[in-house]
């Protein structure tokens, strides 16, 4: 969500983000440091992010496709970045980041097994994430939108309310995008600690350090939801001025 710095001089926006802001600081540094300690962890198997997810790919994800009537390779390739890990579902592909792709990592093994949760999700028609996709360019368009209807309704007084509605509107989609989120993800980590268990990936305390990566990760979805809901509130609130 874009930043507006001149915000943090408004006591009613502090009231309101602050919390917000930390609780998504500390999602965040949890989820870097459960996916720094189990980076340092090699798997029993010894396979990379890469090698993960074509291995479970090949035992769980073929089958879903074949039951619609479909045949998909799914690769899986690189990308650059940091925890950049995605499903990309209009070109049918796994995308890792260096990372996770090269290394025989507990946590490489449990982030490219969310990735495929999400190819499961897709193979199967999962209706949250088919409604996130026909969603996101809507949500795209109104995170942006709303900043600029925000800022100008200042400098158009007589224009304000219409200005500020539109801005409560666009936010609104923004945090309804956000809140979908939330179970595509979650389902996500609970198919990819199945796989991980029943395929025989990870074990034991392996399996619980997969599962801590993945928590953490999902706490940074729950906390983008919050802010968004949380700047919703605020420009009901500021729209009454």
């Amino acid at each position: 969500m874009p930043f507006l710095g001149f915000l943090f001089f408004d006591p009613l926006y502090l009231l309101l983000m602050a919390p917000a802001m930390v609780f998504a600081l500390w999602a965040q540094s949890r989820t870097t440091r459960a996916f720094g300690k189990w980076s340092k962890v090699a798997n029993r198997v010894g396979m990379t992010g890469e090698q993960v997810a074509s291995r479970l790919w090949t035992t769980y994800g073929q089958a879903a496709w074949a039951d619609r009537g479909g045949n998909v390779a799914l690769p899986v390739g690189r990308v650059g970045g940091t925890l950049s890990d995605h499903y990309d579902p209009h070109h049918k592909a796994i995308n890792l980041s260096e990372a996770v792709f090269s290394q025989p990592t507990v946590a490489s093994a449990a982030v490219a097994a969310h990735e495929l949760g999400h190819a499961l999700q897709d193979a199967e028609g999962y209706g949250p994430m088919k409604f996130r996709q026909s969603f996101y360019p809507a949500a795209a368009f109104a995170s942006k939108a709303w900043v600029w209807l925000f800022l100008v309704a200042f400098f158009l007084p007589h224009l304000r309310g219409p200005l500020m509605l539109g801005a409560v509107i666009c936010l609104s989609l923004y945090a309804v995008f956000a809140l979908v989120t939330l179970p595509v993800e979650l389902d996500a980590s609970k198919r990819a600690l199945v796989m991980l268990e029943t395929g025989h990936v990870l074990t034991g305390e392996e399996l619980q350090g997969g599962r801590e990566v993945l928590n953490a990760a999902a706490l940074t979805y729950v906390a983008s939801a919050v802010q968004a809901i949380m700047m919703v509130v605020y420009l009901l609130l500021r729209s009454r001025n």
